[in-house]
């Protein structure tokens, strides 16, 4: 049984790799490896709810780092993974854009909710 789901898990990480190849970023060492954290985390927390095609080119997804920031659901995961999975659906499904650091994330302020 555990050898059948490590290549489930092997086939769905190999389907949904990112190549970033025309992205402006290169893909380093650095990169790569947050790449492969954040694909991790992402089948593990995300891919049950978050379908592919939704992830694709989407504004939020490759805009302002501050509004993915704001809408990702912090609950269960470390700062560290917070940064790598958003780096990596910036970056994969055909996206494109810059890494989201640990920095980025521990300095993010929710803005407060307006009141209507």
């Amino acid at each position: 049984m555990k050898f059948v789901i490590a290549v489930c898990l092997a086939l769905t990480i190999a389907g949904c790799t990112s190549n970033n190849k025309e992205s402006d970023q290169a893909i380093g060492p650095a990169l790569s490896k947050m790449l492969y954290a954040g694909e991790v985390v992402f089948i593990v927390h995300c891919t049950s709810c978050h379908q592919h095609s939704k992830l694709a080119t989407a504004p939020i997804i490759t805009g302002d780092k501050n509004s993915l920031l704001a809408v990702h659901p912090f609950d269960s995961l470390k700062v560290e993974e917070i940064a790598n999975v958003l780096t990596f659906i910036r970056n994969s499904f055909g996206n494109r854009a810059d890494m989201i650091t640990i920095e980025d994330v521990k300095n993010f302020k929710n803005p407060p909710a307006q009141n209507k």
